[in-house]
């Protein structure tokens, strides 16, 4: 696909004014670029918390200036309009806008709509393994199944269990090989799974690459890779991240909670 950029919205962090820039991008768009600033609602970034795949997607607001200004973001292509999320000009997440998803209020313009993008983790389930019926490894795989969702992103992989063989300065699933018909014909996401549960492993996106790791590993230098899979280099594992509160960049979505349970006193079971 050939993407025209049409939107850049830009926005300043609350507390470190650090330079925000939400692209979105129209297939086939070949018209002049649209310059706005994020509302006060801002740009809202989420990750789920549980399952293998942590999928993550980006919710943004936009000052719509007449009726209907936004009607072209009502799509029914999954990799119809791109969107890419920028800080300090340095791509840090990438993804679609939700199809079939818009509305805006009853009401004269100005006013703000709002849209939700996502990283397509759970398209996979709607998409196929094709085998090449070859000895792969495992990461090809993997980016094979990835590649279908459109942003050719590169990887980083924070995974240490090695065989004896293997090359401890390289990523085991890069050298792990499987003769790929085995996953012919199943979903993306069972094939990825399958992949992830021999390691421990989980996947999300980071600053613009699918980010493989296990928690005993999580700390450890993570192995960059790019989209055609070619090794590239090592990165530190980033500083804990501290939450603060909602005038923080990163804080809860939610007030967090605590509270205790009395434990049962006692059991009897029959048989």
């Amino acid at each position: 696909m050939a993407y025209g950029l049409k939107y850049t919205l830009e926005a300043l962090s609350k507390r470190y004014a650090n330079s925000w820039k939400l692209k979105v991008y129209f297939n086939d768009y070949a018209g002049a670029e649209i310059s706005r600033d994020i509302p006060v609602s801002g740009v809202v970034f989420f990750k789920d918390s549980e399952g293998l795949m942590k999928k993550t997607s980006v919710k943004f607001s936009i000052r719509a200036q007449a009726d209907f200004d936004f009607i072209a973001f009502y799509t029914s292509d999954a990799v119809g309009i791109k969107c890419e999320l920028l800080l300090s000009d340095v791509a840090m997440w990438t993804g679609f806008l939700n199809p079939e998803q818009f509305s805006e209020p009853y009401i004269p313009p100005p006013f703000n709509s709002t849209f939700v993008a996502t990283d397509g983790l759970g398209r996979l389930k709607e998409l196929t393994y094709t085998a090449t019926n070859a000895d792969r490894s495992q990461l090809y795989i993997i980016n094979r199944c990835l590649a279908q969702l459109g942003q050719d992103l590169g990887f980083s992989i924070a995974i240490k269990v090695h065989d004896s063989g293997m090359n401890n300065t390289l990523a085991p699933i890069a050298q792990a090989y499987v003769y790929d018909a085995c996953y012919n014909g199943m979903s993306c996401y069972d094939v990825v799974a399958d992949i992830l549960q021999g390691y421990d492993a989980m996947i999300t996106q980071v600053r613009n690459r699918w980010f493989i790791w296990s928690d005993i590993h999580l700390g450890e230098t993570r192995l960059l890779y790019n989209s055609s899979l070619g090794y590239e280099d090592t990165e530190t594992a980033p500083a804990q991240v501290e939450l603060g509160y909602p005038d923080a960049d990163i804080y809860p979505n939610e007030i967090m909670q605590a509270s205790l349970l009395p434990a049962l006193k006692d059991v009897a079971v029959e048989q």
